[in-house]
């Protein structure tokens, strides 16, 4: 209220104007109510501006909303009808950054999503719009322009990103993906069009990530195998159609005998198919579904396995645990439950887990966690990483697995048998098992057993096989051995 306002507010009122018993009304001359009216008309009107600004720009990153983009996405095309011209649409994903925000934490993943929105601003033009549109996408709307000055503009985006964002002193490395599609060639209106920019950056997700790529119809037939797909493993994974396969580990001095087995998932299909999870996996992980997975393999191999181990023709069976099952915690009380469930002894199960799910927060914790529970842990894929030796020396790891990459050239390549000799002296220094996988042929044994590495596993020795090949397999080695 205007001061003078406020004093006439507060003024009692002659008596003369009261009514006996009536209280007191205060009365405003007209033009300080007019003022009043004008000032609250004029905060409306600001509340309003700073509501749609606030509506048309991410409060996180600066840029456009989705609300803005869906907007304006209208107008393009109407603009694009009446002109003639043509308009991308471009979609861009942050590769892995559920990953990053499990990994870091999500103050690590806010930083990069502004580094992203930075960086997307920066390289496209002032005219251009460049929204997010959700928690690690954003949108762009451009001119299609013609000879490769929109693939000319995406190849910066790219670069753009190359550099590792740096929180808390850690640096985070960071790639996007991209895909887009044209109006008025790949739709007729932009709905379709963006419907047909997500197919492209499908495809560029599932072709390694860090590219862009135009859309085709072929797309969409690769999405639509892809949702049968993902409704094809829900119902395996209801129906129970999942098993394990076992393949033979090795001790190579000791006449090749079988002192364990690793259980690798195997999907029987209705039609008696059977399919490897390189077809899979992937898809079970990026949909979530890998723990429910995990668990059943475990459970069916323990059960398998289990006389095996207790009479001694087995020493150990080695399940594989994703990066994910770690992120949600929920590895511990699996093995716990699964133990429990089918007596199996905890000192002869062995966990698989890749440098990955060093990263992960808590990770330590239930490493140490299972150790308690007698359960032995390995490194897979020792070599093909940046895993830092001082976890071989923190954590309770009891194997190595070396990766197929050092193995693949052991016969042949003096500095990869350097480091297989390497890696097995510091493996016996430490107390830990070396496993060396991917042998398939005898020369390729023979170098790493030179080398230092004792326990082999590959094609040379044995396929993955369903359990009654290998109960085969290990009653006719005894009775060879009888």
């Amino acid at each position: 209220l205007h001061k003078r306002s406020l004093i006439e507010y507060c003024r009692p009122l002659p008596a003369s104007l009261m009514l006996s018993g009536d209280i007191p009304k205060p009365v405003l001359p007209a033009a300080d109510l007019e003022g009043i009216v004008e000032d609250r008309t004029e905060a409306l009107r600001l509340a309003h501006e700073r509501a749609i600004e606030q509506a048309d720009r991410d409060t996180l990153t600066g840029v456009a909303s989705r609300a803005r983009f869906l907007r304006t996405a209208n107008i393009a095309v109407a603009a694009a009808k009446r002109s003639g011209f043509s308009v991308a649409f471009v979609v861009i994903d942050i590769d892995n950054f559920k990953t990053i925000n499990d990994t870091f934490g999500h103050d690590a993943g806010d930083a990069v999503l502004k580094h992203a929105a930075d960086q997307f601003s920066k390289n496209f033009r002032g005219t251009d719009l460049v929204a997010r549109t959700g928690g690690d996408e954003f949108c762009a709307i451009l001119p299609a322009g013609k000879d490769g000055k929109l693939d000319a503009v995406l190849d910066r985006l790219m670069n753009c990103l190359k550099a590792p964002v740096v929180h808390g002193n850690r640096p985070i490395h960071i790639s996007a993906s991209i895909g887009y599609a044209i109006f008025p060639d790949h739709g007729d209106d932009f709905r379709q069009v963006i419907c047909h920019a997500d197919a492209a950056l499908y495809r560029s997700k599932s072709s390694g990530r860090g590219i862009f790529t135009a859309f085709n119809q072929e797309m969409i037939e690769a999405i639509s195998r892809r949702q049968k797909l993902e409704k094809d493993l829900q119902t395996a994974l209801y129906e129970n159609e999942f098993e394990p396969w076992f393949q033979p580990i090795v001790d190579a001095p000791n006449g090749n005998a079988i002192v364990g087995v690793e259980a690798l998932a195997r999907w029987r299909r209705e039609d008696g198919s059977i399919i490897a999870p390189g077809q899979f996996i992937q898809v079970l992980d990026e949909c979530g579904w890998t723990q429910k997975l995990f668990e059943s393999i475990l459970l069916q191999s323990m059960h398998a396995t289990r006389d095996q181990i207790q009479t001694g023709s087995l020493g150990y069976l080695t399940v594989n645990v994703s990066p994910n099952q770690f992120r949600n915690g929920s590895v511990v009380g699996a093995v716990r439950e699964a133990t429990k469930r089918t007596k199996f002894p905890a000192s002869c199960l062995v966990l698989e887990i890749t440098e990955e799910v060093l990263l992960a927060d808590g990770s330590h914790e239930q490493i140490e966690a299972l150790n308690s529970l007698g359960v032995r842990i390995a490194l897979d894929d020792f070599g093909n990483g940046y895993a830092n030796i001082g976890y071989l020396r923190r954590l309770p790891f009891q194997k190595l697995k070396l990766d197929r990459s050092l193995t693949a050239d052991a016969a042949n390549d003096k500095r990869s048998f350097a480091v297989i000799k390497a890696v097995a002296d510091l493996s016996k220094a430490l107390g830990l098992r070396l496993i060396a996988e991917g042998i398939e042929t005898a020369e390729q044994a023979d170098a790493i057993v030179a080398a230092g590495c004792e326990h082999l596993q590959g094609y040379l020795f044995g396929r993955p096989m369903p359990f009654p090949e290998l109960a085969s397999t290990l009653k006719s080695k005894e009775s060879a051995l009888a």
